[in-house]
């Protein structure tokens, strides 16, 4: 058997291997969604939920964390979240929603990007609400701190070390669509900063 013959061979047989793995995992989704479809609906009414997260460092290891890990709500809520972050690199809460991107980005000047390694010239501007761009609200809620306690400029290069960020932002949404939804910082989800927003089937959930 010649080589072209060979490679045409083996190119049939991974399509034809590919296209029954594919018909098989669409079957285990459709199982999946299948099954979450026949669950009992809890029946509450719809709430607004006043949620804080924060980003730790799990035991001074380098690994960026959120706190909590896990949001849990009911089909139909709305969530206030405030997104607190106390560090030199900056962060993110991203995640994606039946409606579109919601993000938070609490980024100040000084503060560096870890994924280039560079720092910020400016202030967040990348903040999003179902795929619009949105105020980030910094100025509001921002300050640095040294180790003294006293407020400094974030991009102090003569405040005694260590100069400490504390930023918050905040933001709502409302998820209509029952599911677990990931959220992440796009700066250190390699690293672990991410989290599972559970949102669980509502039958006091009409709309």
């Amino acid at each position: 058997m010649n080589t072209a013959l060979m490679v045409a061979v083996l190119a049939l047989i991974l399509g034809i291997a590919s296209l029954g793995y594919a018909v098989y995992v669409q079957t285990q989704v459709s199982s999946a969604q299948s099954a979450a479809s026949s669950l009992p609906k809890i029946n509450q009414p719809v709430q607004t939920r006043n949620v804080t997260i924060d980003w730790v460092n799990t035991f001074n290891s380098g690994l960026d964390r959120f706190a909590p890990e896990y949001i849990v709500i009911n089909q139909g809520d709305t969530v206030n979240l405030s997104f607190i972050s106390n560090d030199t690199d900056a962060h993110t809460f991203t995640v994606q929603l039946p409606t579109g991107i919601f993000q938070l980005n609490d980024s100040l000047k000084g503060m560096t990007n870890f994924l280039t390694g560079g720092t910020f010239g400016g202030n967040a501007t990348g903040c999003e609400q179902d795929n619009v761009v949105v105020g980030c609200n910094l100025a509001l809620y921002s300050r640095c701190i040294d180790s003294t306690g006293g407020k400094v400029a974030c991009d102090s290069t003569t405040a005694p070390p260590p100069v400490t960020s504390i930023v918050l932002t905040r933001g709502s949404f409302t998820v209509k669509v029952a599911g677990t939804y990931l959220f992440y910082c796009v700066y250190h989800k390699s690293k672990g900063m991410f989290g599972y927003l559970i949102v669980l089937p509502n039958a006091g959930f009409t709309g």
